[in-house]
């Protein structure tokens, strides 16, 4: 997942660079030190999603959740392997099957199902050897990846008003889409600064940005999935070619003069794509992200002006590299002032990008002690914050922010 951020069908859980975050536990872990019964949960929870979303056929979610209990039965510690088969099948056997037509009845006796299971693990325990323990946790975490999706394919295969309201109403909090492809942006530069070069992605993270273009630029995405372009002249060259990507292009060379808006949104963004991904080392670099993406941003304007017109359009230049590190940090210390309460990135970046205007103080109104979760299954790492990121990389932003000041 290095090279892509993903979110879970349910969109309560991010993945990115090794990390999970779980919005719902406020926790952030390692992908690799998630043991069994985190995996069985996010399982339950994003089976019983799919069931009332249509995500996942019925018969295949109930094929997933009996290729656990069998494989699960073979490992039970105490409990004979018999013995559980028996009382599932008892219990919901037949009843999965009846209620497949019902999408309501089918999640929740699903969800009851996958109680069963979890709880019967967690009172006998499973028999764990080495060599076995390691596979059978890959094992679970490949059915879970089952029920991961892009969170770029996410956000422009809906578009508009759906996007916001994904962004809105989930674990990514009440944010504005301006965020997310700002985020999305500031990633992709990074991955092409280390040689994974997709100028496709930027060019639509640019054009998801620039006002009434995004729900045209989200129908012209989905017909270039899984295509790559090693330059901004390939780039722009076969989004050119496809239908509507003239007008696509055209407003890409007109963009001059909001470059120096959107380098300031990194800075939000790059606070958000922190916390919600779990992404701390950015803030390391985060000098060298906005400066490339200053360059990166005059040269596709260049070479979309050269594209739509024939000749070399320049793009606005927003400054030394210097000053535009220097811009984009202020801003990032501004929404991500005391760092580390949700409230306020939540509440404060959309009124930051959208009014521009400085926040430290309204987004001080935000910062009130937040109660954990309730009845929430023990996470790996206990040493959390009220952010979700483990304490090492809360003092990592904090010392950030205040190197900013």
């Amino acid at each position: 997942m290095m090279n892509e951020l993903m979110i879970s069908f349910d969109e309560n859980y991010a993945f990115a660079d090794g990390n999970v975050i779980d919005f719902n536990r406020k926790i952030s872990l390692k992908e690799n030190e998630c043991d069994a019964i985190f995996w069985l949960n996010f399982i339950k929870e994003n089976s019983v999603f799919s069931a009332l979303n249509n995500r996942i056929d019925s018969l295949e979610l109930n094929k997933t959740l009996r290729n656990v209990v069998y494989e699960v039965s073979d490992r039970m510690n105490t409990f004979k392997h018999h013995d559980f088969i028996y009382e599932f099948e008892k219990k919901f056997g037949t009843n999965l099957i009846v209620e497949m037509q019902n999408p309501e009845s089918f999640a929740d006796r699903l969800s009851n199902a996958w109680d069963f299971v979890i709880s019967k693990i967690e009172k006998h325990g499973l028999i764990y050897e080495a060599e076995t323990a390691s596979g059978f946790e890959a094992w679970l975490k490949g059915k879970g990846g089952q029920m991961i999706e892009s969170f770029r394919d996410k956000l422009f295969s809906i578009g508009g008003i759906a996007a916001q309201a994904f962004l809105s109403f989930t674990g990514f909090g009440q944010v504005a889409t301006s965020t997310a492809f700002s985020a999305l942006l500031a990633y992709d530069v990074y991955l092409n600064m280390n040689g994974h070069n997709n100028w496709l992605h930027i060019v639509f993270d640019v054009l998801g940005l620039l006002p009434g273009i995004s729900a045209m630029a989200s129908r012209v995405f989905r017909s270039f999935k899984g295509v790559s372009a090693a330059s901004s002249e390939v780039a722009v060259q076969t989004i050119a070619k496809a239908k509507g990507g003239n007008v696509l292009i055209k407003a890409l060379a007109g963009a001059g003069n909001l470059i120096g808006g959107l380098i300031k949104g990194l800075g939000y963004a790059i606070a958000w794509l922190a916390q919600k991904f779990g992404l701390t080392w950015i803030f390391n670099i985060s000098k060298n992200v906005v400066s490339a993406a200053n360059n990166f941003l005059n040269k596709l304007v260049e070479v979309a002006g050269k594209a739509s017109t024939g000749k070399a359009v320049a793009g606005a230049k927003w400054g030394t590299a210097q000053n535009v590190g220097q811009a984009a940090a202020q801003a990032g210390k501004e929404a991500g002032v005391a760092y580390g309460v949700t409230k306020g990135i939540e509440y404060g970046l959309p009124k930051a990008i959208e009014y521009g205007a400085p926040i430290v103080s309204r987004v001080k109104n935000f910062f009130s002690g937040q109660k954990p979760a309730t009845q929430a299954p023990k996470p790996t790492n206990q040493n959390v914050t009220p952010s979700g990121l483990n304490p090492s990389d809360e003092a990592k932003l904090m010392k950030f922010l205040d190197d900013l000041g």
